[in-house]
């Protein structure tokens, strides 16, 4: 995992250092209102990115891993 969400970047593609196979870049959370039911309620987004060592790690399941991450952060609760 790479973060530089805390220097004030909201999106980047990490590098995969070897021998790894995959790397997570985590960007900085903004604050932004999302139109949700009728409703503008303030949310926290965050941008994730997932780059893979093609060799190693098929894109489907880079592709699904990063949507499980996804899913599991938008809902806390099915973590419990």
């Amino acid at each position: 995992m790479s973060n530089l969400g805390a220097y004030g970047t909201d999106s980047f593609i990490g590098i995969v250092p070897p021998p790894t196979s995959t790397i997570i870049s985590v960007g900085n959370v903004i604050h932004t209102v999302v139109p949700m039911n009728g409703e503008m309620p303030e949310r926290k987004i965050v941008s994730l990115t997932v780059a893979a060592d093609r060799r190693v790690v098929d894109e489907i399941y880079a592709a699904r891993f990063l949507g499980f991450i996804k899913q599991h952060l938008e809902n806390p609760q099915e973590l419990v």
